[in-house]
């Protein structure tokens, strides 16, 4: 049909619109293309109205490297191909198609066809390499658990993660641990907990696998208590909470608080000898594990809950935390076949009113309640370590 328009219409360019009802969206987007058309539609992972739309994620590789055509998609761009459908289906808060093609966590695995048989003696051929579109080779034995080959692609450190990360070790060492962070990274997102939108987690999970590296504070326990009035009572106060967090400050970070509402005293801020000595003092009493605090706050909602114990716990010590704000919280159900037994994964996202600043955390676990409250603590944590960047750039 493309080549009778094209002869019908010469020196007209085509372009094409191919719906999937039948499942041939990108068959027939490439077919166009061979038959003149030098315009195709389509939207990432083929989302779109009833069974969805050509998925541009498949046609791009496909006609840049199997049908060898010129298009506007460099290679470098393609290689931007799997992160760019796990954030979609990130955003659309649906769970990636491990059998997608080019981008699937299965896409690329290795099989033992025979018993004996190695990845290495027995790979499959492929028509590109998984680096290619972002993704990787991983060995997938019989017992269907994924597991990372050894010959994944290696970690790329941006020059400001890098720089970032220097304060707490030297390069080699942050490349090492990086390398086996991202490899843990790869593991889990082929189980289903991708990281895909979750850059500040990642972040996280860089500086804690570095030794120099000290969380800004420590979570000892918590507990939270849900209560309603019934479900006759729809409407009135229902999923009132009460959190209770218990947690340890840095020493030096409660010195600081302390002398500095000490120099709000007056005759005391004038004395800088008896400051500079309380200082010393406070720094040599044996304290240096930190300074526990208790706090109980309550909200619409368990998780809202702990989010305003967090913050009005921290507040007092990192003021910085008055522009920290919860703009989105989203669940997914990691393994729908397990029904009430599932696995929910949470992502929150954050933003700092007073730069615009934007960043997402991510977590699973069983009880939901603490996917949620390591997700919030790993927000606060990316805030207080990373704030001065988020400044200097709005700057």
């Amino acid at each position: 049909m493309t080549r009778k328009v094209g002869a019908a219409f010469p020196g007209v360019k085509i372009g094409v619109h191919c719906h999937n009802d039948q499942g041939m969206a990108v068959a027939n987007s490439l077919a166009a293309v061979r038959g003149g058309a030098s315009l195709i539609q389509g939207t990432v992972n083929g989302y779109g109205e009833r069974t969805g739309n050509a998925n541009v994620i498949s046609i791009l590789p496909t006609l840049s490297e199997a049908m060898e055509r010129a298009s506007t998609i460099s290679g470098q761009t393609l290689a931007g191909l799997t992160p760019l459908s796990r954030y979609v289906d990130e955003q659309a808060n649906q769970p990636s198609n491990q059998a997608a093609a080019y981008v699937g966590g299965a896409a690329f695995a290795k099989t033992n066809c025979f018993p004996g048989a190695s990845p290495q003696t027995d790979a499959v051929e492929y028509r590109m390499r998984p680096d290619q579109v972002g993704n990787c080779y991983f060995m997938l034995p019989s017992s269907n658990e994924l597991l990372l080959g050894d010959d994944a692609s290696s970690v790329v450190i941006s020059p400001l993660t890098l720089q970032s990360l220097s304060q707490y070790g030297q390069e080699e060492d942050i490349r090492a641990n990086a390398t086996r962070v991202m490899r843990t990274v790869q593991k889990l997102s082929q189980k289903g907990y991708f990281f895909e939108g979750a850059d500040a987690s990642v972040d996280l999970m860089l500086r804690r696998a570095l030794s120099a590296y000290r969380a800004p504070f420590e979570i000892l326990d918590y507990h939270v208590l849900v209560w309603d009035e019934g479900p006759e009572q729809y409407g009135r106060d229902m999923g009132q909470a009460r959190a209770t967090v218990k947690l340890r400050v840095e020493q030096q970070v409660v010195n600081r608080y302390v002398v500095k509402e000490l120099r709000k005293l007056g005759d005391l801020a004038s004395d800088a000898a008896n400051l500079a000595s309380l200082a010393a003092s406070m720094a040599s009493s044996g304290q240096q594990t930190g300074t526990e605090l208790l706090e109980v706050a309550e909200g619409n909602g368990p998780v809202n809950a702990l989010g305003k114990c967090l913050v009005k716990a921290l507040l007092p010590l990192f003021p910085v935390l008055e522009f920290v704000e919860l703009s989105d919280y989203k669940v997914r159900i990691l393994d729908n076949e397990a029904a009430t037994g599932a696995i929910p994964r949470v992502m929150i996202e954050f933003i700092d009113t007073q730069t615009g600043r934007r960043w997402t955390t991510a977590s699973a676990d069983s009880n939901i309640i603490t996917a949620s409250m390591n997700a919030l603590v790993d927000g606060l944590e990316y805030m207080l370590e990373h704030r001065n960047n988020f400044v200097e750039r709005e700057n």
